[in-house]
């Protein structure tokens, strides 16, 4: 087996464990799927019956704080033979952070990182864990927001395991990432900046711990900032930093885990450290350094807020449309879960979904003859040239990297080389 380590391990940027994997499949020179199926799967699933086709589950999330996370760990240590890779996930922070919307679903990037990472000459770029830090907004060294969407492609919902995923790449048509656009970008708030920096620090926090040690668990945290810089009176630390009063005594029962953006809210009005509040207790200062700042509540909506005939209504209307919109798309609209407008209109959800499956296949259709047309004209350009073109020259001739990694792509472009006999 090859044996290579997780990048800037120790740090605040220490790569991701789901960077990592891919990366260690490309030092291998072979797919990510095939490296899943080889290697992955059977460790995790030893016990299982004989599949005949193994996938990876869509939308799949190894770098919180999950029994997923936890599983493909120990399967990479156990391949790669490298220890200590939970370093590489948020699984250290399990009881010190609230586990729900800790890491974002679909990866995030910096592009003037990726570019700095090619242009130092390393023997690869990877993906911090920083990157996917769902509080995390900016980059601490770039001050430019962390971006999700191809600049080539523009397609979004880059999520981190394809069949062909790469390191620093689009899932989607290949491109690479590091592209720096140039124009006007958003500019962090002096809160953001601050949180930026704060995930870092709290990363490396692990690395800190001495052997056997850990980190404090969330309720000790957080009634350690009420007492010492809230005299005790937990309904005033919630208005300080935007939570509801019953949210706060919540935390500091021990009831659930406090959030990471109730600790970055509160190390920025106080002034603690990520090092402070979460190893030693130990605090310097015992005034707010920044009282005067406030912070809008979040508060959690009740799905009930949404009357039943809005429901009903945005599902009617894309009845009435041309099937693009999903069941999901209008939950999002409502700012709803999906399965909440399932449970409340089931039968209008299923006439919407099929109503969307019927355009999602004429879509494709259309796409999919139109690609044919665009193959045939390619090619009979190369045949009036007496050329026998390569999988690199379609791809440059097509404009389009990832045709071979797509199935019915491929499947179109040998069934018409076999036609036009090249």
């Amino acid at each position: 087996m090859f044996r290579i380590s997780p990048f800037d391990a120790g740090t605040g940027r220490i790569e991701s464990l789901s960077s990592f994997s891919i990366r260690y499949a490309e030092h291998m020179a072979v797919s990510f799927i095939d490296f899943y199926r080889s290697f992955v799967f059977p460790v995790m699933f030893h016990d299982s019956r004989r599949v005949s086709r193994v996938t990876i589950p869509s939308g799949t999330v190894i770098d919180g704080i999950t029994k997923t996370a936890l599983d493909w760990t120990r399967a990479l240590e156990k391949v790669t033979s490298v220890t200590n890779l939970s370093g590489c996930t948020l699984l250290p922070f399990a009881g010190v952070v609230a586990a729900r919307r800790l890491v974002t679903s679909s990866r995030r990037w910096c592009p003037s990182c990726l570019e700095e990472m090619a242009d130092r000459g390393r023997t690869a770029v990877f993906e911090p864990l920083v990157w996917r830090l769902e509080e995390g907004k900016f980059c601490s060294r770039h001050k430019r927001p962390l971006i999700s969407t191809c600049p080539k492609c523009r397609k979004g919902g880059q999520y981190p395991f394809v069949a062909n995923a790469r390191v620093g790449c689009c899932r989607h048509c290949g491109a690479w990432l590091g592209t720096v656009c140039d124009g006007e970008h958003a500019s962090p708030t002096e809160f953001d900046a601050f949180v930026a920096e704060q995930c870092e620090e709290l990363l490396q926090l692990v690395a800190q711990m001495p052997a056997g040690s850990h980190l404090l668990p969330s309720n000790v945290v957080v009634q350690a900032l009420r007492d010492v810089f809230f005299h005790g009176n937990a309904a005033e630390m919630a208005r300080t930093v935007g939570e509801l009063a019953g949210q706060a005594n919540g935390y500091a029962s021990g009831k659930f885990p406090a959030p990471l953006h109730f600790f970055m809210r509160a190390a920025f009005v106080t002034g603690a450290s990520m090092h402070q509040m979460f190893v030693t207790n130990e605090f310097a200062a015992g005034e707010r350094i920044r009282a005067e700042h406030t912070f809008e509540v979040r508060r959690a909506r009740s799905p009930h807020l949404c009357k039943q005939a809005t429901i009903d209504d945005a599902l009617r209307a894309a009845l009435g449309g041309d099937g693009s919109k999903s069941v999901q798309a209008i939950a999002v609209d409502l700012c709803m879960e999906p399965v909440t407008v399932w449970r409340r209109s089931p039968n209008l959800s299923s006439q919407v979904s099929k109503h969307h499956a019927s355009y999602v296949a004429s879509m494709a259709a259309v796409r999919r003859a139109a690609f044919e047309s665009r193959v045939q004209e390619v090619l009979l350009g190369f045949k009036g040239r007496g050329v026998r073109p390569t999988e690199n020259d379609l791809k440059q001739a097509l404009d389009d990297p990832a045709c071979f990694l797509n199935d019915w792509k491929r499947a179109v472009i040998r069934q018409q080389l076999c036609k036009l006999d090249l």
